[in-house]
């Protein structure tokens, strides 16, 4: 229910073998966020190891796509609620 009032631009990133976190449960909350959104499913990436199959280009990456004016004062909005 919270995942409908995120009101910032979002990156869900899971590994397609993790253990602890199933992508599946990554895949729901992406799917019940509002836009700008982005979803990202690691092949063979477990819970510790993303890092060493390109986590960093892929945080980089939406990074740079987001425009300055979507993240002016939403995450004080959200933290408020």
């Amino acid at each position: 229910e919270k995942m409908v009032s995120v009101r910032v631009p979002l990156l869900v990133i899971n590994g397609e073998k993790d253990e602890f976190i199933p992508y599946t449960d990554g895949r729901t909350l992406y799917d019940l966020a509002q836009e700008p959104k982005t979803y990202i499913m690691i092949p063979e990436g477990d819970h510790n190891g993303l890092h060493f199959r390109g986590l960093q280009k892929y945080v980089l990456d939406f990074l740079e796509k987001i425009p300055s004016s979507d993240m002016d004062n939403k995450g004080s909005e959200a933290a408020e609620e």
